[in-house]
């Protein structure tokens, strides 16, 4: 919980998936053979609640642990198509002003 915990400021929640991806990666095999179940899951914990519930709805999968997809390739799809969005409304919301 400590290590998930740590991960919640971040500008983009493709930044916030890159570091997660890195401190996963960092974990011993065994470590990550434990965790791998979870992955999806404590990456979404990890992130701004703000983003939490937009993204989490996009990973959810019946067939997944969780509740959640397993492909970790969806995730920074998904992760990269939120921050295009977001930036997109950024930039009406500012053009309007």
């Amino acid at each position: 919980d400590e290590w998930v915990a740590s991960e919640k400021t971040h500008r983009s929640a493709t930044q916030a998936f890159l570091e997660f991806e890195h401190r996963f990666a960092r974990l011993s095999e065994r470590e990550q053979r434990l965790l791998g179940e979870d992955k999806v899951l404590m990456f979404v914990r990890s992130i701004d609640q703000k983003e939490r519930m937009d993204i989490r709805i996009e990973l959810e999968d019946d067939d997944g642990a969780n509740g959640l997809t397993e492909d970790w390739a969806k995730v920074e799809r998904v992760c990269q198509r939120y921050d295009k969005r977001k930036t997109r409304v950024f930039c009406n919301i500012m053009a309007y002003k």
